[in-house]
């Protein structure tokens, strides 16, 4: 960051460049963004003079790192006019994976210009080729933006439900693994869809992260979800007085972001409090910050259609020609289903006002609960069928208005009375019987019971036992017994994680779970109401639990655990009924853990049974295991790309190489990079199997087939049944065996020695050879029709002589690997010795480079790596040769390393890296040598 002044004043070349992309790098861990942009705009535009496949890798990154930081910082025009700067640079570089990403970012920025159908083609496009290039951190990157997506687009419930599909048993902090700011709109969308406790634990507890992290931007998001779920269930003048509260804590995070919503959320909390001129104030604040930098969509959040409402009544002053019928038509042809859900019941209100018939009000408020049910959000599905029950009453059918009394009586409660119409309220407050309340309890239960996957069940449970008695946290202990001393162990929770146990003010919750448990069912009382005040700061504290309840687990007269619920929010969250309740989910638990302890015990005998049949069969399975690919050359970069595109097809692959160069490594890339990577991988070496033995080993043989057949022996084409089989060396196979390929790799059928059953397998066929088989094929040794057919798609893999520039990574990665196997400290391989391996030819290609690393570090006495001798392909200094003065040999040999670089003497690839020497004094040397490039035609 220090030299960020420098380089923000200078023409940078490519060396420059990546000191500012660094530089904006550390101001965004250190959440200065505004510097950062500065960087990144800086970098953009010194870029644009350099043309390097380095400057393009750089521009690429600078592009989508914008594009994550710039939100309601500068115009998403902009954005997405470097976005397509970028995107024609990985194009032309092949980088499908860089491309996926740009696509995804590009349609971020659409949307928020209210290009809707637009960024939805692009986000699904850059989706698919996110999935076919299969990089797990690009797959990361497209799971938290399809959440942000789904968010977009107001499906609140996908986003739980894509959640919850990541999520262990036992959450983590942050929750689930994923960033923090996709957390919080995880936690958003909980509170939205009627989990608010839930949701609102989820988000303290991101606050509390970043707060420790210093991430006052993630932190920023964080406080803005809260206030729009605290709404629901405080106050007018509780919110207004908490988010006047975080104002200053927002304003200091730099997120411009937020602070436009919170400027749009006060001037709707002011209007509800009826301080209108305040109202006024901060709404026209709000609209003219959003048009500046061009984000339409901050006009429609959901507030603004209450404000126009207002204007349309007369009860609120005309504010920049708002329309609520232009907003509302505006919403209900966009992509966004809640906003549509609520457009729709705003449209009904309009057509009250114009006195329109019946059947269109109740149309229109149909359109609204259908949108907002595919939406999820709790409360706004109940402000609706409030307003059908409503127009049922007005219409005198009171029997429809009860079944939606019915529907609602039960979920209200759980919001503020501020939220609810003021002449509905009295019809409310009639709760339905317990009977009713426990039989629906019952069947909730029953629905969670035929869930297939009974990992899935605990925290299904606990989520239910949340929502129904209004819980924010929850958990399932178990017992355990350590040197006589009563233990409880974690073993599923929502919203509460080990460091949330392991605090302090947990302590007594502990002690009080342990006294339950001990008592079991004499315990006197499982609830614990806190009543001392409600402390200033927030909403939320670890500190203090307001509320708890706790009931114990009990198997066959034998307490095995507890089930506790608590509340921070309230003082008296639950009831004498909820014991109940929770006393009904813990029988379930109970059953559930006895099930899963016999599921884990069967699965635990399985596991050892295939262990040892594994090992029975081992010449045929090889352990799942992807070596990587190590190389940054043009040349193994183009061999990826093909592996990338191939790998998810079942085509036909035919890898060609030289001995040693790895064809075994892409076999493994292309089997675990595609649909079948869960199954079978059976390999056969056909150069190492006899004449005699090769038809039994690729398509078994029966009992008694010949001699010494005592069994029968399943081939490897039947093994690889769902899988993969990797044919190597198939240039070596006989003549009499082709005949027989044929057949399977054509009709996938076959029969097995000494059997007349015709077997098929669905395979897919990997083929490797170092032979020319067209050659092979000239000389009459290997079939044609063979050939076509494994010549689909063939990939060659280079020789190390062709991708010299891989070399000190492949010597490093050895070096590293056998050092740390012989317990060698070996920190160096100077670049003496490194220059002993660039000049070598490298007959054996990657195995013999690996040989000749491995005896190097046997040898080697000392941190130095030292190269054993190689043969005489090293380019050696003749004898007879005069000897040279140190400056004529430093002279010629940095002009052999120029010479090997194609004279590229800064960046990646370069020979000041070549040669680890600064680029700086490496011009010196030349100078000083009078070392200059010469001309073309020369």
């Amino acid at each position: 960051m220090r030299i960020a002044p420098f380089l923000l004043t200078i023409t940078n070349d490519e060396e420059g460049c990546r000191g500012l992309l660094l530089a904006g790098d550390a101001f965004v861990k250190n959440y200065q963004t505004d510097k950062a942009l500065e960087c990144y705009a800086k970098l953009k535009n010194d870029l644009l003079n350099l043309e390097s496949e380095t400057a393009d890798d750089l521009f690429i990154d600078m592009a989508i790192k914008t594009s994550k930081i710039s939100t309601g910082k500068q115009s998403a025009f902009d954005v997405i006019k470097i976005l397509e700067d970028a995107m024609k640079r990985a194009q032309r570089k092949n980088d499908a994976a860089a491309q996926a990403l740009l696509q995804m970012h590009i349609a971020k920025n659409e949307w928020l210009l209210n290009n809707f159908d637009k960024s939805l083609k692009i986000f699904k496009k850059g989706l698919v080729l996110a999935n076919k290039c299969q990089d797990e951190k690009l797959l990361r990157s497209a799971l938290g933006l399809r959440m942000y997506f789904s968010y977009w687009q107001g499906r609140f419930r996908d986003v739980i439900s894509n959640y919850e599909e990541i999520v262990s048993d036992v959450e983590k902090n942050p929750q689930g693994g994923l960033p923090l700011l996709a957390t919080v709109t995880v936690g958003q969308c909980y509170a939205y869809v009627g989990q608010i406790t839930q949701g609102l634990g989820m988000l303290d507890a991101i606050r509390t992260t970043c707060r420790e992290k210093g991430d006052l931007h993630t932190l920023a998001y964080a406080t803005g979800a809260i206030n729009s779920a605290i709404v629901m269930i405080r106050s007018v003048d509780e919110t207004l007085q908490y988010v006047k509260d975080t104002h200053d804590e927002i304003r200091r995070s730099g997120n411009h972001y937020i602070e436009l919503l919170y400027e749009g959320f006060l001037a709707y909390l002011y209007y509800l409090k009826g301080d209108l001129a305040r109202s006024v104030e901060y709404l026209e604040n709000f609209i003219r910050k959003c048009s500046v930098i061009n984000i339409e969509t901050l006009h429609n959040t959901y507030y603004m259609l209450d404000l126009c409402w207002a204007m349309e009544q007369g009860r609120y002053p005309r504010v920049m020609d708002l329309s609520l019928e232009q907003e509302v038509k505006k919403l209900i042809a966009g992509q966004n289903v809640f906003l549509k859900g609520w457009a729709y019941r705003y449209k009904a209100y309009l057509d009250i006002r114009a006195k329109r018939p019946a059947k269109d009000v109740m149309q229109s408020l149909s359109q609204s609960l259908r949108w907002l049910e595919e939406s999820g959000h709790d409360f706004e599905i109940q402000q609706t069928r409030l307003e059908l029950m409503r127009q049922y009453l007005m219409m005198g059918d009171q029997a429809e208005a009860d079944k939606i009394k019915k529907r609602i009586s039960d979920v209200f409660p759980q919001y503020h009375d501020d939220m609810i119409p003021p002449e509905l309220k009295a019809i409310l407050r009639q709760r339905p019987s317990s009977q009713t309340y426990l039989k629906e309890i019952l069947k909730f239960g029953s629905d969670i019971m035929t869930l297939a996957d009974q990992k899935d069940i605990l925290p299904r449970i606990i989520a239910a036992v949340n929502q129904l008695t209004g819980a924010e946290r929850g958990a399932i202990f178990l017992a355990e017994q350590n040197d006589g001393q009563l233990r409880l162990k974690l073993r599923a929770s929502k919203n509460l994680t080990p460091e949330h146990v392991a605090h302090p003010g947990f302590q007594s919750s502990l002690e009080w779970m342990e006294k339950i448990l001990r008592e079991g069912g004499r315990a006197q009382t499982f609830i614990r109401q806190d009543l001392s005040p409600t402390r200033p700061q927030g909403p939320l504290s670890d500190e203090v639990i307001r509320s708890r309840i706790c009931v114990p687990i009990t198997y066959e007269d034998k307490a095995v655990g507890v089930l506790y619920h608590d509340n921070r929010l309230l003082h008296s969250a639950f009831s004498e009924s909820d014991v109940e309740l929770l006393m009904f989910f813990a029988s379930q638990t109970a059953v559930i853990l006895n099930n899963i302890m016999v599921n884990e015990e069967l699965q635990a005998c399985n596991l050892k049974m295939r262990e040892e049949k594994q090992y029975e069969e081992q010449p045929y399975y090889t352990r799942r295991q992807i070596s990587g690919i190590i190389g940054e050359s043009s040349a193994i970069r183009q061999m990826l790309y093909l592996v990338e595109q191939v790998a998810v097809m079942d085509t036909n692959v035919l890898i060609l190489g030289e001995t040693g160069v790895g064809k075994d490594l892409v076999a493994n890339a292309l089997h675990y990079r595609s649909a079948r990577q869960g199954k079978p991988f059976i390999k056969a070496n056909c150069s190492a199997l006899t004449e005699t033995l090769i038809n039994s080993e690729l398509f078994g043989h029966e009992h008694g087939a010949f001699t010494g057949a005592n069994t029968r022996r399943n081939g490897r084409f039947e093994l690889a049944d769902q899988g993969t089989i990797f044919l190597d060396e198939i240039g070596d196979l006989p003549l009499g065996v082709q005949a027989n390929l044929l057949r399977v790799i054509q009709s996938h059928e076959f029969e097995r020695v000494g059997g007349n059953k015709t077997l098929r397998s669905d395979f897919r066929l990997i083929a490797a050879t170092n032979h020319d088989l067209q050659q092979l094929v000239e000389e009459k040794r290997f079939r044609a029709d063979l050939y076509f057919r494994l010549n689909v798609f063939p990939i060659r893999v280079p020789p190390l002589r062709e991708r010299k520039e891989d070399i000190p990574l492949l010597v490093h990665h050895f070096v590293r690997l056998y050092a740390q196997k012989m317990k060698k400290d070996i920190k160096k391989v100077p670049s003496a010795e490194m220059n002993k391996f660039m000049q070598y030819s490298w007959p054996g290609n990657i195995r013999e480079l690996e040989n000749v690393v491995e005896r190097g570090v046997v040898l080697s006495a000392s941190s130095v790596f030292r190269v054993p001798d190689l043969d005489s392909k090293i380019m050696q200094i003749s004898k007879s040769e005069p000897a040279q003065s140190l400056a004529d040999n430093e002279r010629n040999h940095i002009l052999w390393a120029l010479e090997q670089k194609n004279w590229k003497i800064r960046g990646a690839g370069g020979v000041a890296e070549f040669l680890n020497i600064h680029p700086s004094t490496l011009a010196a040397r030349m100078k000083k040598l009078q070392i200059k490039r010469p001309p073309k035609d020369a």
